[in-house]
């Protein structure tokens, strides 16, 4: 039984786990860690804030006007960079269907459920946050009228 656990446990972990190290990914010395540590620890916070209250307005502040047209678009491309989600919606995600399967022979597996609607519904409010300063950007770039033949 504990091989199976341990076995599930991989499988379930194993896209985590698998995931190459971005190269532009910035490595922590001992000195930055309580920093990082506390600054992931406030945004979990928000994070159950969001679950508890509910999703916030955004807090858009518009970009300054003395961006030129070439550094608006290169905001909007990070922005749009970092919108991108590879993870599969919550009722086709692989892991999420194995869960229910083996939770239909011992519950504890059923125990990543919550997590994944957590992980999904986190994800949501985020891309609405990243959508308004998108469409923030957007506006900026109309109004200078960058890209008019």
């Amino acid at each position: 039984m504990r091989r199976f656990f341990c076995l599930f446990a991989l499988v379930l972990s194993g896209p985590c786990l698998a995931a190459p190290a971005q190269p532009g990914s910035p490595t922590l010395s001992s000195a930055q860690v309580p920093g990082a540590a506390e600054e992931f620890a406030k945004a979990r916070a928000a994070d159950v804030g969001n679950l508890v209250l509910g999703p916030r307005q955004p807090v858009l502040t518009p970009p300054s006007d003395k961006l030129s047209c070439a550094e608006l678009y290169e905001q909007r491309v990070v922005l749009m960079r970092t919108q991108s989600n590879y993870r599969p919606p919550f009722n086709d995600d692989p892991r999420t269907q194995m869960a229910v399967s083996f939770g239909m022979v011992s519950s504890i597996s059923l125990a990543f459920l919550p997590f994944a609607a957590i992980q999904s519904y986190t994800d949501a409010i985020q891309k609405v946050d990243t959508e308004a300063n998108l469409d923030t950007l957007r506006y900026a770039s109309a109004r200078q009228q960058c890209f008019v033949r």
